[in-house]
């Protein structure tokens, strides 16, 4: 939720500094920030609930057959024929893969604004 806030907050000091002049690359840096924010918010609001609750759900199974403890090599023991189970690990793969889709999506964003920053500043120092 911080990273949503924070990105929030770039957001609104960036329109603020920029009410009327949102033209080419300005009008760019402000939908990538917008990007940003919602990625974030948006993954945190809605995936990372689900995401935990297969978690958890996930991890009881495991501990009621006494699996799951393993480091490196993830060895499903009786549970690799329990279709419950399956069901439950492809629910948790499928939120843990688009909550890192968001993530990186978020982190491309940030970086696309870093990138106007430095040639903004580069322009600005020369």
């Amino acid at each position: 939720m911080l990273n949503s806030l924070l990105s929030a907050i770039t957001l609104a000091l960036f329109i603020l500094h920029h009410p009327t002049t949102a033209q080419g690359e300005l009008k760019v840096q402000m939908w990538t920030l917008l990007v940003c924010f919602l990625s974030e918010f948006g993954a945190r609001l809605y995936i990372v609930p689900s995401l935990i609750d297969a978690l958890e759900e996930r991890m009881n199974l495991e501990e009621n057959a006494g699996v799951g403890m393993e480091v490196g090599y993830h060895n499903p023991g009786p549970l690799a024929y329990c279709p419950h189970y399956s069901q439950i690990n492809k629910k948790f793969r499928k939120y843990h893969a688009i909550c890192a889709c968001a993530n990186i999506l978020s982190m491309g964003c940030t970086t696309l604004h870093l990138y106007f920053l430095s040639t903004r500043l580069r322009s600005a120092l020369t």
